[in-house]
């Protein structure tokens, strides 16, 4: 009975990572463009390059439930996007897009972690072994990468306040 109950779940919550991802492709390249500092830029390009092959997992994971996910995006993260893109477009201050970009980063990291915790939730109750592990490699990419958009925020932060203060 689970299964028959769970799967349609597993697989809207699949199709929502596949379309969040490819969207995050496109964001990511976006802020990677935008940021002027090196540090975030090279934190955004890792991501970026995480991002893409947590795509391909997924894609995989699809092959192998033979099917074709459906394209959509839900309003929270659409929301989180529209940022990204508003950001780079009117922001003038480099240093305040740069911030800002990283806790948006920051934002979209915790989004996914919940949503492959989920996911490997319902891959678990539905014996899906194989597709378990990669989306467990994902989620364990996604912890490593909100710790480290985390940590240079934060370094960032305490730099910039060190600043003020020695005025």
């Amino acid at each position: 009975m689970l299964p028959e109950v769970l799967f349609p779940s597993y697989v809207a919550q699949l199709e929502d990572l596949y379309n969040a991802e490819t969207s995050l492709v496109r964001a990511l390249s976006l802020m990677v463009a935008t940021v002027t500092a090196e540090d975030i830029k090279q934190a955004l390009s890792d991501r970026l390059a995480q991002t893409r092959m947590q795509l391909e997992r997924l894609q995989r994971v699809f092959a192998e439930l033979e099917i074709q996910p459906a394209a959509t995006v839900g309003p929270e993260l659409q929301d989180l996007l529209s940022q990204t893109t508003e950001l780079a477009r009117t922001v003038k201050n480099s240093a305040l897009v740069d911030s800002q970009l990283l806790t948006v980063a920051q934002e979209l990291g915790g989004y996914q972690i919940a949503a492959y915790s989920t996911v490997c939730t319902f891959a678990q109750a539905l014996n899906q072994d194989r597709a378990l592990r990669l989306l467990l490699e994902s989620l364990d990419e996604e912890r490593r990468g909100y710790k480290e958009m985390k940590a240079l925020s934060e370094s960032r932060q305490y730099s910039g306040v060190a600043a003020f203060a020695s005025r």
